[in-house]
């Protein structure tokens, strides 16, 4: 039986990160249902770069547990490196850096679709959308993360090849 769910989990990275967990129901990106947030879940992370990429990749895998082997689309903020200006930006790249590799290297993020998203894409999604979606919160990581999230699901329910990178494991699915 197919999972019924897809998950994004939208990170914006830095000193501290913010999250921003979107559940839609599968058939509104693999079909023609209409789009709806079943769960938004959000929080920050702070500690170390080594501590807040260990602390995603198990957020990611309680992601996965909520629907075996379909991992969550990790949607992270990217910027243009030449934009480096301070320490919240060098967190960026070497969070990002970091996630690649645990990515490539372990099974922490087996499940897992990691994709650099640029800020500027998300950038469409003002804080009135945010607000009338429910997803509007005075933390400005976690509405950095919610804006990756919202354009990523935008983008995948318009272009297949997309949702097929995000969700590969979804190929096999027939409704």
């Amino acid at each position: 039986m197919p999972p019924s769910h897809l998950h994004v989990l939208g990170l914006s990275l830095g000193t501290v990160t913010g999250w921003f967990r979107i559940t839609v129901p599968r058939a509104s990106i693999f079909g023609d249902e209409r789009p709806k947030f079943l769960t938004l879940v959000y929080d920050e992370i702070d500690g170390t770069e080594s501590e807040q990429v260990v602390k995603i990749a198990r957020l990611a895998r309680e992601i996965e547990g909520l629907d075996y082997k379909i991992g969550p689309a990790i949607i992270i903020e990217d910027f243009d490196p030449v934009e480096v200006d301070e320490l919240d930006d060098l967190y960026r790249f070497r969070i990002g850096a970091m996630l690649d590799f645990v990515k490539e290297q372990t099974n922490l993020l087996s499940f897992a679709q990691l994709y650099h998203q640029n800020w500027e894409i998300a950038s469409d999604i003002d804080d009135k959308v945010l607000r009338r979606h429910g997803m509007w919160t005075p933390e400005e990581h976690i509405r950095a993360a919610a804006r990756q999230g919202m354009m990523i699901l935008r983008r995948a329910r318009r272009d297949e090849d997309l949702a097929a990178i995000l969700w590969p494991y979804m190929a096999w699915v027939d409704d």
